[in-house]
């Protein structure tokens, strides 16, 4: 026999920044990550004479350090607070050249812009997005 098993957790951080004056909360975020596991095992037992077994045991699993995950959601919280502050101008970055661009690859990961062509029975030709496009084959048959 065989088996599959998949599990997906989430790790969620949820940090702000706030004021050591007042105590007001300035600005806070929330970011995600997901943690997969997969495994697969195949087994095998049977009898093979009146007294004789044969068993046996074999799979793999693959996890994602749940260590790593709730360090890439910290980091990816604390540059979210960073870049969204910058932007609600609660504060500044030194370069304001190299922040715009940070602040636009931010928008451009957040703010997804897709579009999609049809054809006329509906099936997707093509997705870009971002400026990236990508194609679909055509199942109608070519003229030749």
């Amino acid at each position: 026999g065989g088996d599959i098993k998949y599990q997906r957790d989430t790790v969620t951080v949820y940090l702000r920044a706030v004021s050591v004056k007042n105590g007001r909360i300035i600005k806070s975020v929330t970011t995600r990550k997901t943690i997969f596991s997969f495994s697969v095992d195949a087994s095998i037992f049977k009898f093979i004479g009146f007294q004789a077994l044969l068993e046996a045991e074999a799979g793999f699993t693959t996890n994602e350090p749940p260590q790593m995950a709730v360090l890439e959601a910290i980091e990816k919280a604390v540059h979210s607070l960073v870049v969204e502050g910058a932007i609600d101008g609660i504060w500044k970055f030194k370069d304001p050249k190299a922040g715009r661009k940070v602040i636009a690859e931010y928008l451009r990961e957040k703010f997804p812009i897709m579009y999609a062509r049809f054809d006329e029975n509906g099936q997707i030709l093509e997705i870009s997005r971002n400026g990236k496009t990508r194609k679909f084959k055509s199942d109608k048959p070519r003229r030749r």
